[in-house]
């Protein structure tokens, strides 16, 4: 069968030239580009930071000044005076305005207890605890938290004071906790903290050590960095790594610090081993995850005392005791 075309289905020559003409015009598109992430500008609010409570109860409350304030807990509240928070990524960035001044030891007083270091030859009218914290700037992104302040501290070895600039003092980690939002401010609360390499040597205490939890809120909106990426260890011994600490599952030991190069841990815990109190200390690598060594048992007294800056004598792993215990390693190689 021969199928004849219906002449009115061909185009004619006129809808030709127009389809002809609409094809030589050159092409222009109209790009309707997404909308941009919105980088909201931070005015105001407040930073809630103790810093260290044995800190404290070693140096004092300090002078505050520029805005700074303590709260019922002994804590330093900042105003926050800048920043911003990317849509985006979820940075959020918020700096703040204030000093806290702590000075110790007025030599004239104590001239028998701290003898000046060799070469010295400066005025010996001085505190020889001077230390001085001035405008936190708190950072939360993927890459990684922080609070840097700006630092200047006497030099203990020297007695020359050092203005060290802007440190990173503390890593924060926000991976286990989430803002609360609403439809006017952010808050974020009880972010863990520890000391970094570059901020302990104004303040004399071990990178990796636990400080006070920092809280922060401001006026606009929030939300957390993408931290999808995270490394946790599969295992069943009850320790994650996170950032720069560690959590324990359940929570009865406590996380002392953690040496994060070496991905070891170091925890303890206090229980009764017949009828004694005892407080222990015991290693894991991260890695396997897997206990390191055997425990290391304190009682009595010194027992308090485990958890003081000293306890720790560098991030290789090894535990200086009390004075009136042997040194211990309890992390192996």
């Amino acid at each position: 069968m021969t199928v004849t075309p219906n002449p009115a289905s061909r185009p004619t020559a006129a809808i030709l030239a127009a389809v002809l003409a609409i094809a030589l015009v050159p092409l222009q598109l109209v790009w309707s580009s997404p909308a941009a992430a919105e980088t909201t500008q931070i005015t105001s609010g407040s930073l809630t930071w103790g810093v260290k409570a044995s800190w404290r109860g070693y140096a004092g409350a300090g002078t505050q000044s520029g805005g700074v304030s303590q709260n019922g807990d002994g804590e330093y509240v900042f105003p926050v005076v800048g920043g911003s928070y990317d849509d985006d990524t979820g940075t959020t960035t918020v700096s703040t305005q204030g000093t806290v001044h702590w000075q110790g030891h007025w030599y004239p007083n104590e001239s028998g207890t701290y003898p000046p270091p060799a070469g010295y030859t400066g005025t010996l009218d001085l505190f020889v605890l001077d230390v001085t914290l001035s405008d936190p700037v708190v950072t939360l992104s993927a890459d990684g938290a922080e609070v840097t302040v700006e630092l200047v501290s006497r030099n203990t070895s020297t007695w020359e004071i050092v203005d060290y600039g802007r440190v990173p003092l503390a890593s924060l980690d926000f991976s286990a906790t989430t803002p609360a939002v609403t439809s006017s401010t952010t808050t974020w609360t009880d972010l863990p903290a520890a000391w970094t390499d570059s901020g302990v040597a104004a303040i004399g205490y071990t990178a990796g050590l636990m400080v006070d939890p920092l809280s922060f809120t401001y006026a606009g909106p929030g939300g957390a960095p993408d931290v999808s990426e995270a490394w946790t260890p599969a295992g069943t011994t009850g320790i994650r790594y996170v950032d720069h600490t560690a959590d324990t599952v359940p929570s009865t030991p406590a996380v002392l610090w953690v040496d994060a190069a070496r991905r070891l841990a170091h925890v303890t815990w206090a229980t009764n081993v017949d009828g004694v109190p005892t407080r222990f200390v015991q290693a894991y690598d991260l890695t396997a995850p897997s206990a390191v060594g055997t425990p290391f048992a304190v009682t009595g007294a010194e027992r308090n005392r485990v958890n003081a800056p000293a306890f720790f004598a560098s991030k290789t792993g090894s535990c200086t005791t009390p004075a009136s215990l042997p040194p211990v390693r309890s992390t192996g190689p």
